[in-house]
């Protein structure tokens, strides 16, 4: 594909990948014109050029454009896409499932006994309570979060007013792909067969072809919320966080609310001095000042700093700073 800019054809960036158009639905665009460039198509629908260019560098795989530097008010925008986004892919796969089932059923009558046709049910059931919690955990937790982010991003008073800001962190926002890539999987080992035998016709063919569509599409969706919204609102959480630390105000927390079980990894073993480090990071202290603290190099409290990230999988102060808070290594 050429590189992507403002003065790009939103035709063409649409013939390249179909799939955009219900992004550029939720996002505002409504129609697409062959004259359109991006930057018109910004300047007609008043949407941020910089949110638009992202969006559609993570959509089309466009490296050329980072997507780590987004600005902070398109954080509603990211939000709003993914509130319609999910009611729409669990209606479409809703709608799919009992064609699915008589579809594999039918072509399957002899080779296929109760238990390979409770198998398929059972997979597409699964794949569809795995897309469901996925929308749980976003319209729960991670969506009223941001929000409050957001609020507390321009917001005089950072910690007194919203103590609960610490009760979790976008960090804990793990990418639902790997599970909802198995079940797709296991769905098209039994699909795949049924397609190669040329029986069904194009009226039934069709409508697999929109369960694999679906399936694309909300793979975009999870680039979306992973390299996006994440990125944004955890860019976010490290400025209230650091500010807080540079106004010297204590952190408090109220009414903590645990992230849930299934959410969330076994408990990680950490070393003594790997907690006193962590504890020193969640309270402000720089590696300079930590190192002085515990009377150790500066060079050893850097490669503690490592082993948390590496453990924990969280790279964010802002992160490390609410799972200091969440186990109980600060009060």
């Amino acid at each position: 594909m050429k590189r992507l800019s403002p003065d790009s054809s939103m035709a063409e960036l649409v013939r390249q990948n179909e799939l955009l158009l219900p992004f550029l639905y939720w996002t505002g665009v409504r129609t697409v014109r062959q004259d359109q460039s991006v930057r018109d198509c910004c300047k007609e629908k008043g949407l941020n050029e910089d949110f638009l260019m992202k969006l559609l560098a993570v959509c089309l795989d466009d490296t050329t454009v980072k997507t780590d530097a987004l600005s902070s008010y398109s954080i509603m925008q990211l939000m709003n896409l993914c509130r319609q986004a999910y009611p729409f892919f669990l209606k479409r796969v809703d709608e799919l499932i009992p064609v699915l089932q008589r579809f594999v059923n039918r072509f399957f009558p002899d080779a296929a006994p109760a238990q390979l046709q409770n198998d398929f049910a059972q997979a597409l059931d699964s794949y569809r309570q795995t897309l469901a919690a996925c929308f749980q955990f976003l319209e729960k937790k991670v969506l009223p979060h941001a929000s409050l982010v957001y609020e507390l991003y321009y917001s005089p008073a950072f910690t007194a007013e919203r103590p609960d800001l610490l009760n979790f962190s976008v960090e804990f926002f793990k990418s639902k792909r790997p599970e909802m890539e198995t079940w797709f999987e296991k769905l098209t080992d039994y699909l795949k067969p049924v397609l190669e035998t040329g029986k069904p016709d194009l009226s039934e063919v069709r409508f697999v072809y929109d369960f694999y569509r679906v399936h694309r599409e909300w793979l975009m969706q999870d680039k979306i919320e992973q390299q996006l919204l994440k990125k944004l609102v955890l860019q976010m959480e490290d400025g209230i966080i650091l500010t807080v630390q540079k106004q010297k105000k204590p952190f408090l927390r109220s009414n903590y609310v645990p992230i849930e079980s299934d959410e969330m990894e076994e408990p990680v073993q950490l070393t003594e001095r790997e907690k006193e480090v962590l504890t020193y990071v969640a309270l402000g202290f720089l590696n300079k000042e930590i190192a002085a603290q515990l009377n150790i190099g500066l060079t050893t409290v850097i490669t503690h700093r490592k082993k948390l990230i590496e453990k924990l999988g969280i790279k964010t102060v802002s992160g490390l700073t609410v799972y200091a808070h969440t186990h109980g290594y600060i009060d």
